[in-house]
Order: structure tokens, then C-alpha cells, then sequence
């Protein structure tokens, strides 16, 4: 298994309100360097995206979301997602189960994911029972082998030595929700991190609300949190969202949000249900003003998480009636994620992992003294940069193209492509 590490630029804290930092959205943006997911055709909900499909379409294979599991079950959706996405080696086989598509271009799949499907607990005599802390026990010892959510547990004893529960209002036991940052260091210690060689990004911010009576600074913290990830899911990027109430502890919970709408000014959830609403509206949770003008929730927390590694296809869709496994860059929804590689002094070639490929101008833009290319970043080497117009495609790029993959490519040739802002 690949090692994923995370970078921590800053971690400051402000009384009474804590607040860690890992590094920025806008790092993990620049890290992209212009591969940024986008679709064929018009922007929409339903558009041509696969983060939009995955999410809406994630209806049975999650962890079981109860008495505070919340933060497990969404932390295990961000790896699933990446998984089946983006590194096939983020999650191992033994938590996986593959979606059953009946052809590529079919959009209406049970999303894969690392499904439950109860049997850590049914299988020992839980069956239809609210986790208990017993239960809690019996699935981090004796089911982390076999369930995502049983080894999220495990990591979470791991580094702090404490599940830590306690008792609600309705008198069950609840285990307490995991925070953006402790997130962070499971889905490390899960994937075998190593701080110093970081192969993954993640951008964690945490401000601790409760107890702030200050409508300002909440309104003014939640809707800063809120600009990040809308800036996150526009990118095709989810995030997992930390929200709830500034007096209730039990009145919080963590979702995945994955989809934004520009024209009403809406991110919708995954709540993190099995077979519930997997398009949800922030207004819905109570994170927009109500009719009075009042905030009844606020974000608190975000966590984002982008993997450097290059694309590992994976086994995660099922071809019906045959044994055949493809990869979700096969299937018709896929979203491409564009890379920039120096071609030479004046171009430079255009890459998505699922074969996609094309040729186009350098871009330049002034940097410092240097004119740099602001989508591959060649340097040129001299006072101006050159205005090249676009050339036939030659022989050499073909072949080129085709080592780069191992196989042949159909080589869409890009008009223009200053990808003027």
C-alpha cells in the first residue's frame, strides 16, 4: 500500500476557540497546477461529472451512521471516493464492494464504496441493535480486518488510546464524533503515513464554536469555512463539512458535500445514510438564514483531501452478466482531470488519465522576472516569450503521446488553447 502523508503549514490556537491549519485549498489548486476536474457540456447538478454521480448514487455501501459515527462513516466515504476515483491502492479490497453497472454509460449504479452491510454486528447477535459501547468494541477488534469502519476505529485507539462515549439526552451512549483534524491523523495512521514524505495533501481547518454567543463571529467563521469549500467542491474536489449548533453537542454532525449551485447559491450533502437522501441542501440542515434573517447552525469545520499520486485504475465497476472490471475513468460521467507536461519551447501536452489527450500553445504570464507557462510552468528562456501560432500535429507528438501511456491514443487536436481567463 502507498504511503499518505499530510502537510501541516501552521498550527496555531486561539482561546477560546482552537483552530489548526493544514495546508490550503488554494495550495492543493496550485498543486493541480490548471487539473482541475471539468466536465463536457453545461455546468448543472446532473451535468457530466463524476464526483456529482458517485455521491448521489452512494446509497447502500457506507458505514452504519449512529450514536455519533458520523465523522467515521464521512471520512470513509472521502477514502472510497479517492479509491474508486483516483488510487485503486487507497483502500484495500477486503473493505471494498464493486458497483454492478449494466454498461458503461448506465448512470443509474449503486456507487462502490466500503459497504457495512451490517454484518460486523448482525453476524455476532446485533442484529437491529443501536451501537452500544460494547458493540463499538466488538467491531474495532474484532471486524477491523473486514469493515472500513472497524479500522477507522482501531486507528482512532491507535493514536489517542480512547474512543472516548458518553450519555445523550435520549439516554443512549454515544461515542463522540471525530474532529476535522483527528480525521486527518486516522486517515493517516490508516494508509501507513509518514509526515516527512508526503504523498497526499490536505487542507484542515477547526474552530471549536461552542459556547460563542457572538452571532458575528459565527456568521463571520462559517461563512469564511463556507467559501472554502465551495472553492473545494467548484474544483470537483468533496469535502467532508463539520456543522451543527453552538449549544447542543448532540445537535452536530459531519456530511460530505459534493455539489454546488451557482444560480441559487446552494451546496448540497450526503448525509452519510444508508438509503436516505443523498442530495441534501445546506438550507435543509439549517445552514442558511431562515425567514428571520437567523442562523440556526453554522459550519465549524472542513476537511480536504487530494491524493499526488498518478491515476491507478481500479476494479470497482462490474460489468453485469460478465466477470469484466473497469475503471471509473472508463465509464461515459468520468470528469477530466487535466495535467500540463512540457512538450517543448512552445507547447505543451494536454493529459487525463483515462487516455484523453491533446496538444496546445504555452501561456505565458510574467512571474517575478521569468515568463512562465501558467499551465505546465516551462520557463522561457530569454526577454519575450514567443506568440506560436498553432502547428499541425507531428508524428513525433503522436508517438510520444503513445509511449507516454503504453498504448494507442486517439489524439484530439486542440484549435487554440491560451485558455484565456
Amino acid at each position: 500500500m502507498k504511503k499518505i502523508i499530510v502537510l501541516i503549514l501552521l498550527i496555531c490556537l486561539l482561546s477560546p476557540t482552537a483552530i489548526k491549519f493544514a495546508s490550503s485549498i488554494e495550495n492543493i489548486l496550485d498543486y493541480r497546477a490548471g487539473g482541475v476536474a471539468h466536465a463536457d457540456g453545461n455546468d448543472t447538478t446532473y451535468g457530466n461529472h463524476f464526483l456529482q454521480h458517485y455521491f448521489i448514487n452512494l446509497r447502500s455501501n457506507i458505514g452504519r451512521n449512529q450514536i455519533g459515527t458520523c465523522g467515521y462513516v464521512a471520512l470513509g466515504m472521502l477514502l472510497s471516493y479517492f479509491d474508486t476515483y483516483w488510487d485503486d491502492d487507497i483502500v484495500p479490497e477486503c473493505y471494498e464492494t464493486p458497483a454492478i453497472i449494466s454498461s458503461v454509460s448506465d448512470l443509474d449504479y449503486d456507487s462502490p464504496g466500503a459497504g457495512e452491510i451490517y454484518h460486523s454486528y448482525n453476524s455476532c447477535g446485533y442484529e437491529g441493535s443501536l451501537y452500544t459501547e460494547e458493540i463499538f468494541y466488538h467491531v474495532m477488534n474484532d471486524h477491523w480486518q473486514d469493515t472500513l469502519q472497524g479500522a477507522l476505529l482501531r486507528e482512532m485507539m491507535n493514536n489517542y488510546n480512547e474512543l472516548n462515549f458518553q450519555q445523550g439526552p435520549d439516554g443512549n451512549t454515544y461515542i463522540n464524533s471525530i474532529d476535522p483534524y483527528q480525521a486527518e491523523i486516522i486517515a493517516n495512521s490508516f494508509l501507513g503515513s509518514d509526515p516527512l514524505n508526503s504523498t497526499i495533501l490536505t487542507s484542515v481547518n477547526y474552530t471549536d464554536l461552542y459556547g460563542i454567543e457572538d452571532e458575528d463571529v459565527l456568521v463571520d467563521h462559517s461563512l469564511s469555512a463556507r467559501e472554502r469549500i465551495i472553492t473545494s467542491v467548484t474544483s470537483n474536489i468533496p469535502v467532508a463539512v463539520y456543522y451543527g449548533s453552538t449549544t447542543d453537542w448532540f445537535d452536530r454532525h459531519v456530511a460530505i458535500a459534493y455539489d454546488y449551485d451557482d444560480a441559487n447559491d446552494m451546496l448540497y450533502f450526503h448525509l452519510g445514510y444508508m438509503g436516505g437522501n443523498t442530495h441534501v441542501s445546506e438550507a435543509s440542515v439549517g445552514l442558511k438564514p431562515n425567514q428571520n434573517s437567523q442562523y440556526t447552525k453554522y459550519y465549524y469545520g472542513d476537511l480536504t483531501l487530494f491524493t499526488k499520486y498518478s491515476h491507478v485504475h481500479s476494479n470497482n465497476f462490474i460489468i453485469e452478466n460478465s466477470e469484466e472490471a473497469i475503471c471509473s475513468c472508463q465509464l461515459t460521467d468520468h470528469s477530466h482531470v487535466i495535467r500540463y507536461e512540457t512538450y517543448n519551447t512552445s507547447r505543451h501536452k494536454i493529459l487525463c488519465h483515462c487516455g484523453y489527450a491533446s496538444m496546445g500553445n504555452h501561456a505565458f504570464v510574467l512571474e517575478g522576472t521569468n515568463y512562465v507557462c501558467r499551465y505546465c510552468k516551462h520557463i522561457h528562456i530569454g526577454l519575450n516569450p514567443p506568440i506560436t501560432p498553432v502547428r499541425p500535429i507531428l508524428s513525433t507528438d503522436i508517438g510520444m503521446l503513445d509511449n507516454w501511456f503504453g498504448a494507442d491514443l486517439e489524439l484530439e487536436i486542440a484549435e487554440d488553447l491560451s485558455h484565456e481567463e
